[in-house]
C-alpha cells in the first residue's frame, strides 16, 4: 500500500515540473488572445541594415524614393564621356593605291556617348557598313532607350552617308534618332549633294527625326557634351567637290576637346586657322579627307596642336601616305600630314579596329 501512494505521489510531482516547464516557455494559450495562436516566421521580418532592428513587412509598401536614387544612379554610372571610334569595312582594303587605279575610300564612323548614356553619331561609312554601326549604335544607346540624340552628317559623299541610308532601306533601323544634322546645298556644283539632300530628308521623314542645318557658331549641348560647329558651307560657288564644304566642329567635354574635319580641304581650313587662330587647341584631331595627300593646312594643325590622331584611312591609303617609297612622299600635302603623324604621341587608325576613347 505504501508503494502505492509513493507512485502516486512521484507521478504528481513530475506533473507538476512539467507544467512549470511549458509555462516557463511562453506556450500561448488560445483562449487568451481569442484568435490563433502561431510561431512567428523568420521570412516575415526585415532588418534595418544601420540598426539591425527588426520590425513586420508590409508588402504593399513601395520605397518610392529608393527607387528614384536607382534610376538616377542608372544616369550617372558612366565616369566620363566617351569617343567610339569605328572601324568600317572599307578600312581593310589592301590593294591597288596609286595615281593609275586611283584612291578607295574608306569611310569614316564616330560616336560620342555621354556620361548619362546620350549618343550623337558621326557620319557611319559606306553601305557595307550599315549593319556594324546599326550595331554599335544600339549597344552604346542601350541606357538611352535606344534613341540616338543628335546624326551628324559632315558631308554629302557616300563613304560618309550610306551606313545610315543602309540601316533605313534594309529596314533594321528600329533606334530612335530625334535630330538629323546636316548641309547639302541643292545648288552646290557636285553630283551628289542635291540627290542626297532629298534623300536624307526622306530619311528623316521615315525616322521622324527633326532636321538640323546648322550655321557657323552654332553651338549643340547636351548633358556635359558641346558641338561648336566652326566651318559650315558658304561661299561654294568655286569648288567642285563636296569635301571641301564638309562641316568642322569641335567636340568639348570638361576633359578633352575633340576636332572633327570630315573631308575638308584646304580653303576651309584654312578659313577656320584665320577665324579662330589660338582657340583651335585640341587634344585631338580626326585627319581630314582620310589622311590622304591632297588636302591639309599647316597653320590650322599648328593652332590644333594634337597630341593624338584618328586617321579614318584604309590599309593601303596609309601606307601610301607613309611609305618612303610611295609615289606621294614628295608631294607638299603628304609631307605636311606626316610631319603631324609623326609628331603625334597616340594614332588611332580606322583599320586597327573600333575603339573608346575617354574624353
Amino acid at each position: 500500500m505504501k508503494k502505492i501512494v509513493t507512485v502516486f505521489l512521484l507521478m504528481a510531482i513530475f506533473l507538476g515540473l512539467l507544467s512549470s516547464c511549458n509555462h516557463a516557455a511562453g506556450t500561448t494559450d488560445p483562449s487568451s488572445t481569442g484568435s490563433e495562436a502561431t510561431d512567428t516566421d523568420p521570412a516575415d521580418e526585415t532588418v534595418d541594415t544601420e540598426t539591425g532592428d527588426t520590425g513586420d513587412v508590409d508588402a504593399t509598401t513601395t520605397d518610392t524614393e529608393g527607387e528614384e536614387e536607382t534610376e538616377d544612379a542608372g544616369k550617372e554610372q558612366y565616369d566620363n564621356a566617351v569617343l567610339v571610334s569605328f572601324k568600317t569595312a572599307d578600312s581593310d582594303y589592301n590593294g591597288p593605291f596609286n595615281s593609275s587605279v586611283g584612291w578607295k575610300a574608306a569611310g569614316m564612323g564616330y560616336l560620342v556617348r555621354t556620361k548619362s548614356g546620350k549618343v550623337i553619331a558621326i557620319d557611319g561609312g559606306n553601305t557595307a557598313d550599315g549593319t556594324a554601326f546599326y550595331n554599335l549604335l544600339k549597344e552604346y544607346s542601350k541606357d538611352n532607350g535606344g534613341v540616338i540624340d543628335y546624326w551628324i552628317l559632315t558631308h554629302s559623299h557616300g563613304d560618309h552617308i550610306n551606313a545610315l541610308v543602309s540601316m533605313v532601306n534594309s529596314g533594321i533601323m528600329d533606334l530612335t534618332v530625334k535630330n538629323l544634322v546636316f548641309d547639302f546645298p541643292l545648288d552646290f556644283n557636285d553630283t551628289t549633294c542635291a540627290p542626297n539632300n532629298q534623300k536624307i530628308q526622306q530619311i528623316a521623314s521615315t525616322l521622324g527625326a527633326n532636321i538640323i542645318t546648322p550655321k557657323k557658331d552654332d553651338k549643340i549641348n547636351l548633358d556635359g557634351v558641346e558641338i561648336h560647329f566652326l566651318y559650315t558651307p558658304v561661299n561654294y560657288s568655286t569648288y567642285t567637290s563636296a569635301n571641301a564644304i564638309s562641316l568642322i566642329f569641335t567636340i568639348e567635354t570638361e576633359n578633352k576637346k575633340v576636332m572633327i574635319t570630315g573631308d575638308a580641304f584646304e580653303p576651309s581650313l584654312k578659313s577656320v586657322a584665320d577665324e579662330y587662330k589660338e582657340s583651335l587647341k585640341c587634344d585631338i584631331l580626326q585627319m581630314p579627307h582620310h589622311f590622304l595627300c591632297d588636302t591639309g593646312y599647316e597653320p590650322f594643325y599648328n593652332y590644333v596642336g594634337a597630341k593624338t590622331l584618328l586617321l579614318p584611312t584604309c590599309r593601303s591609303g596609309y601606307t601610301a601616305m607613309t611609305d618612303s617609297n610611295s609615289e606621294y612622299r614628295y608631294y607638299s600635302k603628304c609631307m605636311l600630314n606626316k610631319k603631324v603623324h609623326d609628331e603625334a604621341e597616340t594614332i588611332y587608325k580606322a583599320f586597327d579596329g573600333t575603339v573608346e576613347i575617354a574624353l
